[in-house]
């Protein structure tokens, strides 16, 4: 648990980083490639995945390593798994490492 209403966390299958332990610093390279590879990649597979869950839900990457994911409601563990699993599978392990992706339950701010 991270806070009120948030978790995160490995699930089977995952290897994200967890955000209570020190997440390695992404280098300025690692960070450009990360930063297209979230854009084009990560951030549709996410979305995809909360799209049909319909619970409404926000992405924010912050810090060069934390992926938060707000939603209005606390979201299901099997969603939470579909998620990271949705985001892992666009990721290479080395990226992975240095990411850390949580789930919080709040005000979703449309922009």
């Amino acid at each position: 648990m991270f806070g009120s209403g948030s978790t995160s966390g490995p699930y089977q299958g995952a290897s994200w980083a967890s955000p209570p332990t020190q997440v390695p610093n992404m280098s300025d390279e690692e960070f450009k490639e990360f930063r297209k590879i979230y854009e084009l990649h990560v951030l549709p597979a996410i979305t995809r995945v909360l799209g049909p869950a319909n619970i409404g839900g926000q992405v924010i990457f912050t810090k060069r390593k934390f992926i938060t994911i707000i939603t209005q409601h606390e979201a299901p563990p099997a969603l939470k798994q579909e998620i990271e699993s949705a985001a892992a599978a666009e990721l290479r392990e080395d990226l992975r490492a240095k990411i850390s992706l949580t789930f919080e339950v709040g005000e979703v701010v449309r922009t």
